[in-house]
């Protein structure tokens, strides 16, 4: 199934709905290597910005993408290198129960994994299950209801793998908990964690914090919305840096084991002269 799998991406050229993963520009990292301040606690974000939970912020990324699968021609598609890496994760959990998979995508946005295997012509997915902020499911347009079930929450059904793509540095150490929790009580087969920057083992502090900033424009597909002013906007969020290890140490405690890990160089970011990685991977439920 996975050769069957890269035959059908090899000619595929398909825009991404975020910027492809193919390493920074020349822009990006003079803005990488910019030193950032170091919090030891969570910052006091009540004079700076709300950040993914503001209602604006939520409605451009919604706009933006609506206006991407208006435009999409899935004969001109390329595929971005952090979706190449989570297809062959997929279709490996696929293979490895041998049927389609009941996904939960937690934080996931819009439904461009099961836009993708719906072009492709694989049956990849049982039901695509995508768990997202009030703020965010307020403005998701129904349409996307067609390819993808939306929630606040998680449901009841069994999770053949839960997709932890880009979500653990952007929620709070409270919150990381209860996830986790719904996680030792769920027991999904297969977790895959991707696109998450970690602190080098050596680094004094387990657990730091930083204030990312983005203009709007940066955010969900790069094509032109005629909206100017809104996208100079600034947002700005705080981020949470952790070590790989209490990650790794966290899942093992709850009997899972790391089945595959995958570089993925366009997380770059610096902390106090350390460039950090993305490194996802697959785990699995020991039985």
């Amino acid at each position: 199934m996975i050769v069957n799998l890269l035959r059908r991406l090899k000619n595929r050229l398909v825009a991404p709905p975020v910027r492809a993963g193919h390493g920074p520009s020349g822009e990006e990292q003079a803005a990488a290597v910019r030193q950032k301040r170091i919090f030891l606690e969570p910052p006091d974000m009540s004079d700076i910005g709300g950040g993914y939970t503001e209602t604006g912020l939520n409605e451009y990324i919604v706009l933006k993408t609506t206006k991407w699968f208006e435009q999409i021609d899935p004969d001109t598609f390329k595929i971005p290198a952090h979706l190449y890496g989570l297809l062959f994760v997929l279709e490996t959990a696929s293979m490895r129960l041998g049927r389609p998979i009941n996904v939960t995508d937690f934080g996931g946005g819009a439904p461009v994994l099961p836009w993708v295997a719906k072009n492709l012509g694989i049956a990849l997915f049982g039901k695509y299950r995508v768990i997202e902020q009030e703020t965010f499911l307020e403005k998701a347009p129904p349409a996307w209801a067609e390819l993808a079930e939306y929630g606040s929450s998680f449901g009841t059904e069994p999770i053949d793998i839960l997709i932890l793509s880009s979500v653990l540095p952007y929620i709070g150490r409270d919150e990381a908990e209860r996830l986790f929790a719904e996680i030792e009580t769920l027991q999904p087969t297969f977790i895959y964690l991707g696109r998450t920057a970690f602190l080098p083992e050596e680094y004094p502090h387990d657990e730091v914090y930083t204030i990312q900033e983005s203009v709007f424009k940066d955010h969900g597909p790069q094509i032109p919305t005629g909206l100017t002013e809104i996208e100079q906007r600034i947002a700005r969020y705080p981020r949470r840096h952790f070590k790989r290890s209490t990650v790794d140490q966290r899942l093992a405690r709850m009997n899972y084991r790391r089945k595959v890990s995958l570089l993925d160089d366009s997380g770059v970011e610096v902390i106090e002269n350390f460039q950090l990685y993305s490194y996802n991977s697959l785990w699995e439920l020991a039985k």
